[in-house]
């Protein structure tokens, strides 16, 4: 059964990269803080094992963007929210990073009402947006986009962004459609054979 999951999931991706008509040549160099930085607008995935279930994040980066892939190994069932995924930079600054990350439960904002949201990849899920104030008084916006891939419970995923409201305003139609392009292809692994 093991075996039947594996395939399914490489064609998942084979479909998806065929679907983006593989965006950019892949051009990447790794800074030496472990980044990478693509020179193009690029697909990029990580395939993450976990006990229970594979996926596969993938995002299209913009030029300049730089990203690293992080996870606690052999958590198993003891793996918390957020700690595998992807940290992104606007154009390499960490005062605009991203986190895409997968967890085992939901963390959506609680007092909010968002939008729902649904990306070019077929994901589901909820968009929340706000202004806030950092400890220096400095105009923040924060993106939550909480996602779920249709069909599946095994795990949530979540897109989350707080920067400046000028980094935010400066790179508006770049976020949006980066954030409309992130996707997740995951299947479960049969531990029972």
């Amino acid at each position: 059964m093991r075996k039947y999951y594996g395939a399914l999931l490489a064609i998942l991706l084979l479909c998806f990269l065929g679907f983006t008509g593989c965006l950019g040549s892949g051009a990447s160099e790794v800074m030496s803080n472990g980044q990478s930085v693509v020179e193009e607008e690029t697909v990029i995935d990580h395939t993450f094992a976990h006990h229970r279930f594979v996926d596969n994040l993938f995002m299209t980066l913009p030029p300049d963007w730089t990203y690293s892939t992080y996870e606690k190994v052999n958590a198993g069932d003891e793996m918390e929210s957020n700690e595998w995924g992807f940290k992104v930079y606007i154009e390499g600054k960490t005062a605009g990073e991203i986190i895409i990350a997968g967890g085992y439960d939901s963390e959506e904002p609680t007092g909010e009402e968002g939008t729902d949201f649904i990306t070019n990849t077929g994901l589901l899920g909820k968009r929340y947006t706000q202004e806030a104030e950092d400890e220096n008084k400095d105009v923040l916006i924060k993106e939550y986009i909480a996602l779920t891939v249709p069909g599946f419970d095994y795990a949530y995923y979540a897109v989350v962004c707080t920067i400046s409201k000028e980094l935010y305003e400066e790179n508006k139609e770049i976020l949006d459609s980066f954030f409309l392009n992130v996707g997740v292809a995951a299947v479960p692994i049969d531990t029972q054979s």
